[in-house]
């Protein structure tokens, strides 16, 4: 038996069922359940990159660079991933030792370097030889791994994943935080989930403005005939629709804690964007209506563009960065459009909503929210979501209710617009109790120059009582712009 084992390279004899077993067994046993797992792991054309684990919440990529006194070295202290070849990277510093490589300063003027984790072709044996047990166990054989900063030379691209991108600042490098590898899974990279939560966030925000701008058309009203109120009507349409279709997809939404893949994340927002554009195309009219009065705007404009070269732009598993940084910039933009919409409702001509005061005119102005906060002695109040209207005056007429057994001679108040929400730089304001019965009618002392009003920020200090003010529904506050 022994001239047999030694002739036929066999390592024992399993005499429980008569089976030879020979050095080679071991190794297509190995290989077997390293393709099934690639079987079951990789059955997709963007499957490959940085994986979670699950019984972990914590990030499957580490890496940091140090100094040991000669030289910058990359320091890899844990990678979970797959390569688009299929073999398996476990790097943890808890069980084996850190990869390290020596850093190459930036050559040539480049301030960006690439970093890659390579699996080689050959594997390293692990553990020592068991003559006690049958068959004999022979060292396992594992992946070995190296880093690569700079350029693949060699290296199969298919056997390796790009981790990290490097730039250099006054000779000293740093690992780019606007870089994110590719990820199987979206809640493998921190960065990358934190911008799925993010993008939930926006859209959340996207929806809820369309739901305002679709109550303020209906309160606003347009009962006169012909061009205008067909407009009113176009509009109020494209939000309803709008309002109703990311609400419903809002439940759907990618999230870090579910097994989905960047592709489905992008995949999903084209969805998103490609019914924006199907509703711009169905309201034909209302979108040239759009593009007349927008024309000279720049978030409008990059905002329609936006949106068809992101739904036209094929996927690219390696630029997840430069996806996501232009999915937000895009969002961004989608929020300003529905508010840009949104506020046609006070600028259509408007029927039955105009009061005169003082030889003027005013229209009613729809507006988002009022939101109070209490400052010591005072009471600042911000009227938001106006909806950029453009004006040199303005009236706002508040529930007198609020200042319930109050001389109102003692009231004082300041005005800001937009951005302006500091007292000491806000302009006086002149109150009058006598204009309206149920409200006090707030009047700038001097026109305003002609601007675009987004947010009204009111001051107010005198002899009431201050928690009166701490919560005020928008049914308390009417605007009215001249």
């Amino acid at each position: 038996m022994d001239e047999i084992k030694e002739a036929g390279g066999l390592l024992s004899v399993n005499w429980e069922d008569g089976m030879l077993i020979k050095a080679s067994h071991f190794v297509e046993q190995e290989k077997y359940f390293e393709e099934l797992g690639r079987w079951v792991v990789k059955h997709g054309p963007h499957y490959f990159g940085i994986t979670g684990l699950s019984a972990e919440h914590t990030s499957s990529l580490e890496i940091r660079i140090d100094h040991d006194g000669q030289g910058w070295l990359v320091v890899l202290s844990k990678c979970y991933a797959l390569t688009a070849s299929g073999k398996i990277v476990q790097i943890d510093s808890r069980f084996n030792n850190e990869v390290k490589t020596t850093l190459i300063s930036a050559q040539g003027g480049a301030t960006t370097i690439s970093v890659y984790i390579h699996c080689q072709a050959d594997k390293r044996g692990v553990g020592l030889p068991s003559g006690d047990s049958e068959p004999t166990r022979y060292p396992y054989r594992a992946m070995r791994y190296e880093l690569v900063v700079g350029e693949l030379r060699g290296a199969d691209p298919a056997d390796c994943v790009k981790i990290a991108e490097i730039k250099f600042s006054d000779n000293r490098p740093a690992i780019s935080a606007d870089y994110i590898p590719p990820c199987m899974v979206i809640g493998a990279y921190p960065h990358l989930a934190e911008n799925c939560r993010r993008l939930y966030g926006m859209l959340k925000l996207v929806q809820q403005s369309a739901i305002s701008g679709f109550q303020a058309f209906v309160a606003t009203g347009q009962d006169k005939p012909g061009k205008f109120g067909i407009e009113h009507k176009w509009f109020q349409d494209m939000l309803s629709a709008l309002a109703i279709d990311l609400g419903g997809r809002l439940g759907g939404h990618p999230v870090p804690e579910q097994p989905i893949t960047p592709y489905d994340l992008v995949t999903y927002y084209k969805q998103v964007f490609g019914t924006v554009e199907a509703m711009l195309e169905t309201y034909r009219e209302a979108s040239l209506t759009l593009k007349k009065k927008f024309a000279a705007n720049e978030a409008y404009s990059r905002f329609v563009d936006g949106i068809k070269e992101f739904i036209g732009t094929p996927y690219n598993h390696h630029e997840l960065g430069i996806i996501v940084s232009r999915l937000i910039r895009l969002m961004n933009d989608f929020v300003e459009f529905v508010n840009m919409v949104g506020g046609l409702a006070g600028a259509l001509p408007q029927v039955g909503l105009v009061i005169s005061y003082r030889n003027r005119e005013y229209k009613l102005q729809p507006f988002g929210s009022v939101i109070s906060s209490i400052e010591r002695d005072s009471v600042t109040v911000k009227i938001e979501g106006i909806g950029s209207a453009v004006s040199r005056d303005l009236l706002i007429g508040i529930n007198r209710e609020l200042f319930s057994g109050v001389d109102y001679r003692y009231i004082m108040v300041k005005i800001g617009i937009n951005e302006n929400n500091i007292p000491g730089r806000m302009d006086p304001v002149y109150v009058d109790v006598e204009a309206s019965s149920g409200n006090l009618i707030l009047k700038p002392m001097d026109d305003l120059a002609a601007q675009s009003i987004s947010a009204i920020n009111l001051n107010f200090r005198g002899n009431f009582n201050i928690q009166d003010l701490k919560t005020i529904a928008n049914e308390m506050v009417n605007v009215y712009i001249y």
